[in-house]
């Protein structure tokens, strides 16, 4: 393959594989189910999350986003955080799994 040929065999190879890293990208966010959801959030509302009162997403303190934080992230619990209006990491949900 020469020339155009070649370019366009790339162009459709590279295609090909962005279309499949979108798909597993999503698949990966697929939502819990409401049930799955709710007892959850029963079971993890008194656990400590980490704030950020910059942007008003709190985090589970295990999440690998709370190394950037800083002095803008504190300590509360999920309904403190959720009385501030933050919502949850889209990372981690805001929830230690372990916990559960």
């Amino acid at each position: 393959m020469t020339g155009t040929a070649g370019l366009r065999r790339t162009i459709e190879i590279f295609a090909a594989v962005l279309m499949l890293l979108l798909l597993v990208s999503a698949l990966a966010r697929k939502p819990a189910a409401p049930s799955d959801l709710a007892a959850t959030a029963a079971a993890a509302i008194d656990n400590p999350v980490v704030l950020n009162i910059r942007t008003l997403v709190y985090h589970c303190p295990a999440c690998d986003l709370v190394r950037n934080c800083g002095t803008d992230c504190v300590t509360v619990d999920v309904a403190e955080a959720r009385r501030r209006g933050a919502k949850p990491c889209v990372t981690c949900g805001g929830i230690c799994l372990a916990r559960r």
